[in-house]
């Protein structure tokens, strides 16, 4: 009986453990998708600094200090900053399908990822 009862508190406490991630991952994918709608409304902002949409305001730094960030040319990866845009501009062109986009970075990552794609599908086929 008691061997039951543990066995069910386990499988109880993976569940939660489990819809927990599962609610931490969503909230992380909408802030990221939060953050890429400020970018992609950012870039194209003609109001500059008094426009008054959600993170509009801070993007546009994000956006300027990448582009005279002093440690771009002399840390290979950047500063914390300029990085985390990256990681968003990377995380768009997984998912863009336009041929021309106004994000920074998204036709060069789009052509490395279709690179990758077809070098890794190349592997595949010399496996099988």
């Amino acid at each position: 009986m008691q061997n039951l009862k543990e066995s069910i508190n386990n499988i109880m406490k993976c569940s939660n453990q489990h819809e927990q991630r599962v609610r931490w991952r969503s909230q992380k994918e909408e802030a990221i998708q939060r953050c890429l709608n400020s970018l992609i409304h950012t870039l194209t902002c003609r109001e500059g600094i008094t426009c008054r949409a959600h993170g509009c305001r801070k993007m546009k730094i994000v956006v300027e200090h990448t582009k005279t960030c002093p440690r771009k040319t002399s840390n290979f990866r950047g500063c914390v900053i300029c990085t985390q845009l990256m990681n968003l501009c990377f995380y768009h062109s997984r998912q863009c399908r336009k041929s021309v986009c106004n994000v920074p970075f998204c036709r060069i990552m789009k052509k490395k990822l279709q690179a990758m794609n077809e070098q890794h599908a190349q592997k595949q086929s010399v496996q099988s």
